[in-house]
């Protein structure tokens, strides 16, 4: 979860959330929701993307010795079909190397 941005029709989130995707088949899915109604959230839109996507469409950063793959875009947002709905969402992924713990 993220931070609600109060009184905004423009809203920037500008936050960082790291994860681990066990495998190249999995999906990365971000949901904005509208919290003015009190009882629930309103669905405003989604983004939905496979990680095997964000790899094909990324471009190479080198940092060291470690090299990152770096996917910087907008994305339209959708219903929960998959239908388009108004609005846009910019988002940039980071991809590493997992790195394991010898434990």
């Amino acid at each position: 979860l993220s931070t609600v941005k109060k009184a905004s029709q423009d809203p920037v989130w500008n936050e960082e959330l790291a994860f681990t995707l066990p495998c190249l088949n999995e999906r990365v899915v971000i949901q904005i929701a509208d919290r003015h109604a009190v009882a629930h959230e309103a669905f405003m839109g989604m983004v939905q993307i496979g990680v095997k996507d964000i790899m094909q469409r990324t471009y190479n950063i080198k940092r060291k010795e470690d090299a990152h793959l770096i996917l910087d875009t907008w994305f339209f947002l959708k219903q929960k079909n998959g239908a388009p709905m108004g609005g846009n969402l910019r988002v940039v992924f980071t991809l590493e190397a997992g790195v394991g713990d010898d434990d």
